[in-house]
Formats: C-alpha cells, sequence, structure tokens
C-alpha cells in the first residue's frame, strides 16, 4: 500500500474524506494501520473539543473524559464498516448521542442535568443542537411548556422508563399514554422549529 500524506489541514472535505478511508483501510497491512492511526490522530484533533463541549453539558465533570474515551473507541472500532461515508460530523454526534443513552439506560452515569434541560431524542432528530448551544435553552423552554403529564412522559421515556413503568406510575392506559407522548413530541417539535 502506498503511504499517502496526510494533510494538516482538515477543512478541506477532501483531505477529511482521505483520512478516514485510510482510517477504515487500517487493516489491510501493518503500514496501513499505523497510517490509519496518524488518520485517526488529526481526526480526534478535529472534533475532540466539540464533542467535549456536546458531552461537558450532559454528563458530570467527573465522568466526562470516560464517556469521550468510549465514543472515541466506539468510533475506531465502527468507522469501517459503519460509517457511510457522508457526514462524519453527524455521524459522530450520533455515536455520542447513542452512547450517552446507553451509558444513562445502564445507570452508569449520573445525570448531570435534569431531563428538561436536555432532549437527546428530540434534539438528535433535528440535527440543531450538536453545534447550536441555544438550541438547548429553547428546548428546556418548550419542555418547560408541555402539560404536566407529558413532560412526565418524555422525560421517563428518556430516563430509559418504558411504557408499562409509566403508566402504572401516572396511572394511565398504555394507549393514553403512548397518544401523549406522540402529541408532546409534536409540540416540541413546533415549538423548536418556531423558536429558530
Amino acid at each position: 500500500m502506498k503511504q499517502t500524506n496526510i494533510s494538516d489541514d482538515l477543512d478541506c472535505g477532501e483531505a477529511e474524506s482521505r483520512l478516514l478511508t485510510e482510517i477504515a483501510n487500517r487493516n489491510e497491512s501493518d503500514e496501513a494501520l499505523a497510517i490509519g492511526y496518524q488518520a485517526f490522530e488529526k481526526i480526534y484533533q478535529q472534533y475532540s473539543r466539540r464533542l467535549l463541549a456536546f458531552l461537558a453539558s450532559r454528563v458530570r465533570t467527573n465522568e466526562l473524559e470516560d464517556v469521550h474515551q468510549i465514543v472515541w473507541q466506539r468510533i475506531w472500532i465502527a468507522l469501517p464498516e459503519k460509517f457511510d461515508g457522508k457526514n462524519f460530523r453527524a455521524w459522530l454526534f450520533r455515536v455520542a448521542k447513542n452512547v450517552l443513552i446507553d451509558q444513562y439506560r445502564s445507570r452508569k452515569l449520573e445525570f448531570a442535568v435534569d431531563f428538561a434541560s436536555v432532549d437527546l431524542e428530540i434534539a438528535a432528530e433535528s440535527g440543531r443542537l450538536e453545534e447550536d448551544f441555544e438550541s438547548q435553552e429553547l428546548l428546556s423552554n418548550c419542555l418547560a411548556r408541555l402539560e404536566e403529564s407529558m413532560y412526565q412522559i418524555v422525560r421517563s421515556r428518556l430516563e430509559g422508563e418504558d411504557y408499562v413503568e409509566i403508566c402504572e406510575r401516572l396511572e394511565l392506559p398504555i394507549s393514553r399514554a403512548h397518544k401523549l407522548f406522540f402529541h408532546a413530541k409534536e409540540q416540541l417539535n413546533r415549538c423548536v422549529a418556531g423558536g429558530m
């Protein structure tokens, strides 16, 4: 395999694409592995600060570096087969969101903030929260406007609680909880879209 010079400037989409290809091809030889490591370091340097900022508002300070490293481990492992080659930044934040959800569900993380201020599922669907942290405040305000039962259902779902548990606690039929969650997502999407 011919060694490719790694550009110091990642602003160019072509350079980033080449780096990602070098990472994906790392298993071809020892030389390819060394090139893959170099490329991964460049990608890490390019996105590490943004990812840390994204995670910092969602996990406690003492857990931040561990979660940050878990995300990068998943990126290293998954990139060759799971990355579609289109938008690395969006994929990186999607992986980060999934790590957070996995960690929260397994209760390995303590919540850094009340879930009223962080709605990972809806924020990820909009794709805007990754770069626009003002959206978090907007989303928090939108959550605060929800009817109490809708708010409780959204919060509970984000904490990993299933509908059976929610319905028992709130004394609601499951069909009603599904309907309230659906309407809550609609209201939140309208509120967020109206505030942008």
